[in-house]
């Protein structure tokens, strides 16, 4: 009877067991599904704020100083060989000239360059979207 006892004893300690290992590893698979599930929701959440401040520019009539912020913003962070996201479009009464990365956005201050833009002008700005509404240039067309 001892030994039937033990025996008892030992089958279920390897059922406990085996329920606290089961109950663990699916602990942890429902968190690594919901941590995927946030990181990408962060993500898109990101995205619509970052893009919503720029919709809000739609048809606005801005100045030539927030003209220049706006495309160094957007373009100034890509080298020369990379390409932005977001194209920017500058047409001026004379000229156009589109941004891709920070290549030539510093004529944009140079009174001297002809990509020059006098901080008291003022651009229509216009913004196209693709058709997952998604930000893929930025026109800046001077009044």
């Amino acid at each position: 009877m001892d030994n039937a006892l033990k025996g008892l004893v030992l089958a279920a300690g390897v059922v406990l067991t085996c329920m606290i290992l089961g109950l663990g590893f699916y602990i942890a698979r429902e968190a690594k599904a919901t941590a995927s599930v946030s990181a990408n929701r962060l993500t898109q959440y990101r995205a619509q704020l970052e893009e919503g401040s720029l919709l809000n520019y739609d048809g606005l009539t801005v100045s030539g100083n927030e003209v220049v912020n706006l495309t160094k913003r957007l373009v100034g962070s890509y080298s020369e060989g990379k390409e932005a996201p977001i194209i920017v479009t500058i047409r001026m009464k004379k000229s156009s000239w589109i941004y891709k990365n920070r290549t030539n956005t510093s004529k944009l201050r140079d009174s001297t360059s002809d990509r020059y833009i006098p901080p008291q002008s003022e651009f229509v700005v216009h913004i196209r979207q693709d058709d997952n509404d998604v930000i893929t240039s930025i026109t800046l067309e001077e009044n």
